[in-house]
């Protein structure tokens, strides 16, 4: 666990707020989220099936709906939304044990 926590301590530093992103989606750093229909990391939460959060494959970076987050980021108790999908996105980084995928996390 505490592998997850030294990732966590870097990557507070490149949370970012995923709705008003213009962060484009680069099919090297969103291989499963880049489409024609999708040009934004920004469209990528307000299009239809609206998401949650998307992690950057080659890189620490995540974005997160960060209206929802109902605490200060690195508080003690950073709500459900926040903490839950931020550790999420940590255990697909390459550095948490080569990435988990969803499947690998159920």
């Amino acid at each position: 666990m505490s592998h997850v926590a030294d990732v966590a301590k870097q990557a507070m530093g490149y949370v970012y707020d995923g709705p008003s992103s213009t962060t484009t989606l680069d099919p090297d750093k969103f291989p499963d989220h880049a489409s024609e229909h999708l040009k934004t990391v920004g469209d990528y939460f307000n299009t239809p099936p609206y998401q949650e959060a998307p992690s950057q494959k080659n890189g620490v970076a995540i974005w997160i709906r960060s209206a929802d987050w109902t605490g200060p980021f690195g508080s003690p108790y950073d709500g459900e939304y926040g903490r839950g999908t931020l550790m999420h996105e940590l255990n697909h980084k390459h550095m948490v044990g080569g990435g988990f995928s969803h499947k690998q996390m159920e």
